[in-house]
């Protein structure tokens, strides 16, 4: 059995640095970066595992009473989720065949 293992980082403001913390993924997720914004405006940032149904997908989640629409973009491989400058994400980051 392959273990998944992803960075991990709380939504939080994207300026806030994140330590290099991994967790391991159950069978059915997929390692992740989300963005979150208000508007045209990218606010938040996390790193983790998210289910592989949430891949690709946006969501309104609501982070200190502000609701933020975040996305999710996937990969499949161990720490594929360290977080680049967006144009390496769109390169590195892929959909994973489920």
């Amino acid at each position: 059995v392959l273990v998944l293992l992803c960075y991990y980082c709380p939504l939080q403001q994207k300026s806030k640095p994140c330590p290099k913390t991994t967790s391991q993924c159950m069978p059915d997720q997929r390692c992740a970066i989300s963005r979150g914004n208000y508007g045209s405006f990218h606010i938040l940032s996390s790193q983790g595992c998210v289910d592989s149904k949430l891949c690709g997908s946006h969501k309104v989640v609501s982070y200190q009473g502000v609701k933020y629409n975040v996305s999710y973009t996937c990969c499949c491989k161990s720490q594929c989720n360290i977080p680049f400058t967006l144009k390496l994400a769109v390169k590195v980051l892929s959909v994973c065949l489920i």
